[in-house]
């Protein structure tokens, strides 16, 4: 096998495994880890690659799926027709690209009939209705099976139980849409979540999510839920329009709600208008848009077009640019994390954007803060481009007033009271307290636990904070060592909540290597690097093996992080914890 082939085959599969771990997290945990304009880069490049190398292409592939396996207590059941998503583009050059496809497929200069509607973000859902009556309601799920959320959408008001009486009725019909919720119930909910000291949700499409997904019908029904349908999937023969916009027209007399403000566009500049419309009145909106999607309108030439394995060629999701929020830093202070490094963070005014509530922003270093000329009490523009960390752009000096305070570093730890040393020219600060810094242990150990590490599920912060306090915790070997009586000694903690996290660690017993060498925490193996590392030496045997000149040739590792990983792994006392946790029943998948 050559190398370019070996390289090729690499980056296939490391493209499938990070992209199947966003979808599981966006689809079964309400979460999502990147941004639309990350997943859809990497979603793009696996599609060319397996396109240039159909050999290489599997029918599991996030190419070839639609969503994404539902991993759920409710039901399943199949829908009747396939229930596709959408292609995404970002550029109005590849809305040309999208208009030329159509035209050149049906073989016309005309101007091409465009229906245009606003993409709400919310979860896409299925309608069944058997003459007229409401009967079944499932998520979208993999496209081919969803979860039944029956109970629960019939708790949705805006949701028709008897459709109007009409002669189009059809005796049977798939009516999909999407569910959603407004943004001043959201903040509703959330204020109520901080009131009960209960998790918040992080926006309106997971709080939608998650609401539809309650177990008790009567929690969904106080969400108060919104619904939009954008069409039709299966139904039995009837006369309906031959055409998108006609169909949705058709579905409001019926008593199903649609959006106000979908257009009928003749040609790209028409479409272009209803973008820059909509994206004017994102704003002023009660509910969360995230773009446009645009349709060929005649569904005789929809069927001409077809489809791909998961999407419409005559459908595209126009999505929107990242945006600014302006709004005002509060207070600093100075995290420590599991290496020691001291970060400035950012209490800001809550400000909502692009569907999350930031609370939050990191000043990064001492460096970043002189380029900005970031001072407290500052009104401070904050953005979120590429990737789901919000980090402020600019500082916004006409509107600074004479409370305005400069930031100082502090000289000791606030934990530890250990002097505080700076590298790097003052670009990096360090706590030198090391093992005797509770933050540091607490910072590993919560690193160890996390989500895409070994993922113990039920293992917070809150409660590592207080094991480490009671000195049941040291290394990360010690989660392994816990059993249901040394929890129950933690405050709060019943036995039912114990037995469930002694389960989770003993879950977590077996771990793909990428989350493995993510977790031991090595300085600047983040989680894509692990991947990458996983992905090259296969086991962990190579791995712990690797020379310098091998760390080089692995994807996007520079000299600076093979030394890292080599410093680490010479480290006897990193081994030995290694090693402690393979004679505690530790297991590489």
């Amino acid at each position: 096998m050559s190398d370019k082939y070996k390289n090729i085959k690499n980056r296939i599969f490391y493209l499938r495994k990070k992209l199947n771990l966003w979808l599981d997290h966006y689809y079964n945990k309400n979460n999502s880890l990147i941004s639309d304009e990350t997943y859809d880069a990497s979603l793009l490049e696996l599609n060319k690659l397996e396109k240039k190398y159909p050999f290489l292409c599997i029918k599991s592939s996030p190419t070839q799926i639609i969503g994404s396996n539902c991993k759920s207590k409710l039901h399943y059941v199949k829908h009747k027709s396939l229930m596709l998503s959408l292609d995404s583009i970002f550029h109005e050059k590849d809305l040309f690209n999208f208009n030329k496809k159509i035209k050149n497929k049906l073989n016309t200069k005309k101007k091409i009939s465009y229906c245009c509607e606003l993409k709400i973000d919310g979860l896409a859902l299925n309608l069944i209705y058997k003459n007229g009556i409401f009967i079944q309601a499932s998520t979208r799920g993999n496209g081919i099976t969803g979860e039944d959320v029956t109970k629960n959408v019939s708790m949705i008001e805006t949701i028709p139980n008897n459709l109007k009486i009409s002669d189009s009725i059809p005796n049977y019909i798939e009516i999909r849409g999407e569910v959603f919720i407004t943004k001043s119930k959201f903040f509703k909910l959330n204020e109520l979540a901080q009131l009960n000291k209960k998790k918040q949700f992080s926006n309106p499409r997971n709080a939608a999510s998650g609401s539809l997904r309650q177990i008790n019908p009567k929690i969904t029904q106080s969400r108060d839920l919104m619904f939009y349908s954008y069409g039709v999937g299966f139904l039995d023969a009837c006369k309906i329009p031959d055409n998108q916009y006609k169909i949705l027209q058709v579905l409001k007399s019926w008593g199903i709600p649609t959006n106000y403000h979908t257009r009928l566009c003749i040609g790209l500049e028409q479409i272009i208008d209803y973008y820059n419309m909509a994206k004017s009145i994102r704003n002023s909106l009660d509910f969360e848009i995230d773009g446009v999607v645009i349709k060929v309108n005649n569904i005789s030439y929809q069927e001409l077009l077809g489809f791909t394995t998961k999407a419409p060629k005559w459908a595209i999701a126009y999505k929107f640019p990242a945006l600014e929020a302006i709004t005002k830093i509060l207070s600093v202070d100075f995290t420590i994390g599991r290496t020691g490094t001291i970060t400035p963070v950012a209490k800001i005014k809550p400000v909502y954007l692009l569907g999350t509530v930031i609370r939050f922003v990191s000043l990064y270093n001492f460096n970043e803060i002189n380029r900005l000329n970031i001072m407290i009490n500052d009104t401070i523009a904050v953005k979120r481009s590429g990737e789901v960390i919000p980090k402020i752009s600019r500082v916004i000096l006409s509107n600074r007033t004479k409370d305005a305070k400069k930031i100082i570093f502090p000289k000791k730890c606030s934990v530890c009271r250990s002097d505080i040393t700076s590298v790097l020219g003052k670009k990096k600060w360090y706590c030198t307290g090391g093992i005797i810094c509770s933050a540091q242990k607490k910072a590993v150990l919560i690193h160890f636990a996390s989500r895409n590490a070994l993922n113990i599920q039920g293992m917070g912060k809150e409660i590592i904070s207080k094991l480490v306090d009671k000195k049941m915790l040291i290394t990360p070997a010690d989660f392994f060592r816990l059993n249901v009586e040394k929890i129950m000694k933690i405050k709060r903690i019943k036995l039912k909540s114990g037995i469930n996290l002694i389960n989770s660690i003993e879950n977590s017993k077996k771990v793909d290597l990428y989350r493995f060498i993510y977790s031991l925490g090595i300085p600047q193996v983040g989680l894509t690097t692990s991947m990458n590392l996983a992905n090259h030496y296969q086991t962990y045997y190579n791995f712990i093996g690797s020379d310098f000149n091998s760390l080089l040739k692995v994807k996007d590792i520079g000299p600076s992080t093979a030394i890292c990983i080599k410093k680490f792994l010479k480290n006897k006392n990193n081994i030995n914890f290694i090693q402690d946790l393979f004679d505690l029943n530790l297991k590489i998948k």
